[in-house]
């Protein structure tokens, strides 16, 4: 059995072996390979070892010691981990806290749940998304309370992971949130949130990111879930249990959906036209702009965008290109699609060409 880590091949019992070598970069290498083991007999050797790399002096043998012990299911690692939350180094207490979440085991939602509201702020930073992969429906009550955190990217972590549940009783606490922090990044994840759980006031302040550098794209792809979800079954509520809508109404604003579509579709106009923007964040605009609204204005603007990625000189535009044409493209992207396919630069796409010919149909 081997292990591939960067340029390296190692053996178990060598990784085993090198836990005890005397340069740290090895150990850290061998920690994180035997995150990999599969056959019962060594991953039980491999918990023992990589428990009793948690103590090692450098931190990060330490770090990659947790996060290999995340990887292998074992109940005996939990204590060993919370024991972490504590370590001196920010990159061993997150990583901790991240192995508990992939392990998903009962036994360590109360530790977890406790860093949430006690550890430093980088710890319930990460306690918000690793509570709810333990468990969803014990998790909304927490993580609700835990929006009162004082640290701003606590509360946009605790944001997001409730949006990610779909837990409805959020809507009017983050929604009293939305302008109350002058932290962009926390502004943005609270609208994120709101636009999983369907609330259009999550509209104007995604909408403001659009041609945000770091938070555009994802920003784009919130307005087009947001405006295309409206009026459909956004499905139940893991924090109740409740089917959709039955305890949420209150706290909804009760939407005009063409209107907000196309409020979202103006956001995204102004972006097709910047010289200077990415292009691969141009053709994603162009994309959502369609699926929102296509009566909207732009929408020229933004088919001609798109039919032009299939000419672009890299592969990923092409690629992006040809995928979006197969969401929101019709009769006019059939011929260009089939020009491309004809083309020594379609050949790499032959078989998502085809693909989105087919959904297209028949001339």
């Amino acid at each position: 059995m081997t292990y591939e880590l960067r340029s390296n091949t190692i053996t178990f019992e060598a990784a085993l072996r090198d836990l005890g070598s005397s340069r740290p970069a090895v150990r850290a290498q061998a920690a994180h390979a035997l995150g990999d083991v599969t056959a019962p007999a060594e991953r039980a050797r491999a918990v023992t070892a990589l428990i009793q790399a948690l103590g090692d002096l450098r931190f990060e043998v330490r770090t990659e010691a947790a996060l290999a012990l995340g990887e292998l299911g074992s109940e005996d690692a939990v204590p060993a981990l919370v024991a972490r939350f504590d370590d001196g180094a920010a990159a061993v207490r997150q990583a901790a806290i991240i192995a508990l979440g992939r392990l998903g085991l009962a036994s360590a939602f109360e530790p977890v749940a406790r860093a949430l509201v006690q550890g430093p702020p980088d710890v319930r930073f990460q306690a918000a998304t690793s509570l709810a992969e333990i468990d969803a429906a014990r998790a909304a009550g927490p993580l609700l309370t835990a929006l009162a955190d004082s640290d701003g990217e606590v509360v946009g972590a605790v944001a997001v992971a409730l949006g990610a549940l779909g837990e409805r009783r959020a809507v009017a606490p983050l929604a009293a949130l939305l302008d109350s922090w002058s932290r962009p990044e926390t502004r943005f994840d609270i609208a994120y949130a709101l636009a999983d759980l369907g609330d259009v006031r999550a509209v104007d302040t995604l909408g403001g990111f659009a041609d945000h550098k770091q938070l555009g794209w994802d920003a784009i792809e919130a307005l087009e879930k947001l405006g295309t979800g409206l009026g459909t079954n956004l499905g139940t509520n893991p924090g109740t249990g409740a089917e959709p809508g039955a305890d949420a109404t209150p706290d909804m604003v009760a939407p005009d959906a063409g209107a907000v579509r196309s409020a979202a579709a103006d956001y995204l106009v102004p972006l097709l036209a910047r010289r200077f923007l990415d292009p691969m964040r141009k053709l994603r605009a162009a994309g959502a702009l369609l699926a929102l609204d296509p009566d909207h204005p732009g929408v020229d603007s933004a088919r001609k965008l798109i039919l032009a990625g299939l000419g672009a000189r890299k592969r990923e535009q092409v690629g992006l290109a040809v995928e979006l044409l197969g969401r929101v493209g019709g009769d006019w992207a059939r011929a260009p699609l089939t020009q491309l396919r004809g083309r020594r630069a379609g050949k790499p796409f032959h078989e998502e060409i085809d693909e989105v010919l087919a959904r297209l149909g028949a001339p």
